[in-house]
């Protein structure tokens, strides 16, 4: 099996990776993917828009805006996040033969 090649692996730990998706560039991402417009313009409508509020007892926040990130426990989220981050470019000179992020655990 061994080859003579080196595999190096880094991991990050991206702090709240999910709430940093700029969404309308996600959304540029999804046309230079090809996806049919008419699936784009669902999933904008689904991120945009959003509001929150915050609940500390009896008392009630005013809302604020979501002007970033994708919906986090959704079952959405996690492929679009994948889409967001999947296309960074390995260093120059190097090669890269297999690269993917899946924010997802799967049992085995």
């Amino acid at each position: 099996m061994d080859e003579g090649w080196d595999t190096g692996v880094v991991f990050l730990d991206i702090a709240k990776a999910f709430d940093r998706v700029w969404t309308d560039g996600l959304v540029y991402k999804l046309i230079e993917l090809w996806v049919p417009g008419s699936i784009i313009r669902l999933i904008a409508t689904y991120l945009r828009g959003r509001h929150f509020a915050v609940r500390v007892g009896n008392s009630l926040s005013s809302e604020r805006a979501v002007d970033a990130g994708v919906v986090q426990g959704s079952k959405v989220g996690p492929y679009l996040f994948n889409v967001y981050v999947n296309d960074i470019l390995p260093a120059p000179g190097t090669v890269r033969q297999k690269s993917v992020y899946s924010p997802m655990t799967l049992p085995l």
